[in-house]
């Protein structure tokens, strides 16, 4: 997963070139309110600047390399579950569709997360009432992950434990970043520059 995310990481950085490209300063604006510093920003944008047609490459590269990484994901999955269930792992009948779709579905979880904590940062106290949809979205992602993986139930409710457990780790890990990795990574990048 982790191999999955790095070049998932290069395309975005390739895709927010363009963006930088056609907004400069919109782009140095979202870049401070993600907390990036000043000389962080301005770094960013003489690499993007400077290396213009490398972007193309990074974006292609980064997009072979996240199907690639992705595929094995799915692979790990199927016979994580195979082996969970009791069950004997079979061969992914198409692993590129696969791994598209589980990239999809983790960009689409991305995605509502962050939208999720925008909207808290503009609600104030109320967007605290977003955490339990955001959880029962997180829940219905895994229960139909869960329920295209190999398993021994009957129905979909054989997988709602799993499904709860798995959204329920995912918020307590959002949240955790959210109210406590973020406001410490943030203190000691002020305190050490």
């Amino acid at each position: 997963l982790f191999f999955w995310l790095v070049p998932l990481g290069l395309v975005l950085a390739a895709l927010l070139s363009f963006w930088v490209d056609a907004d400069r300063l919109g782009a140095a604006d979202a870049a401070h309110d993600f907390g990036m510093s000043g000389a962080a920003v301005q770094s960013a944008m003489e690499a993007i600047a400077n290396q213009h047609h490398a972007r193309w490459y990074f974006l292609g590269a980064g997009i072979v390399l996240v199907i690639w990484f992705s595929v094995g994901v799915v692979r790990a999955l199927n016979v994580a579950f195979s082996v969970a269930w009791g069950l004997r792992p079979v061969k992914l009948r198409r692993p590129v569709t696969a791994a598209v779709v589980f990239t999809g579905i983790v960009i689409l979880v991305m995605a509502a997360t962050a939208a999720t904590q925008f909207l808290r940062v503009q609600l104030g106290g109320t967007g605290l009432l977003l955490t339990p949809s955001l959880l029962a979205f997180y829940v219905g992602c895994a229960l139909w992950i869960m329920d295209k993986l190999p398993h021994r139930g009957s129905s979909w409710r054989d997988q709602l434990p799993g499904a709860v457990l798995v959204g329920l780790g995912t918020q307590l890990i959002h949240l955790a970043v959210v109210l406590y990795l973020a406001p410490k990574i943030g203190r000691s990048s002020e305190l050490y520059g």
